[in-house]
């Protein structure tokens, strides 16, 4: 579970990267398109830069029409148990072991 996390999210980093030169742990307020602005700033710290993960990553890939994003927002939904599964277990934020179901 942790690998596959893992490799959703290096596959955003990479896209955004090597795509659109963008490094989703230092994203400036003008790599995000103008609409998305309002919505991103409070991401923002003091120096002006965001440090997003996985779903903010493939949000920001959406935006800019990359594929990558719309497809990641397109299965979202089924995605969305699986990374949920992740977050809550041992290996993430919580306490609950993953069973060999999920």
């Amino acid at each position: 579970m942790a690998r596959l996390y893992s490799t959703i999210e290096k596959c955003a980093k990479i896209a955004l990267q090597v795509r659109h030169g963008i490094d989703n742990g230092h994203v400036r307020l003008e790599h995000i398109p103008e609409a998305m602005r309002d919505e991103w700033r409070p991401l923002l710290d003091e120096d002006g830069v965001a440090r997003v993960g996985l779903e903010k990553s493939f949000q920001l890939l959406a935006a800019l029409g990359d594929q990558l994003g719309d497809i990641f927002q397109k299965r979202q939904t089924e995605l969305q148990a699986t990374l949920q599964a992740r977050n809550v277990s041992l290996l993430a934020h919580g306490y609950v072991p993953i069973g060999k179901d999920k």
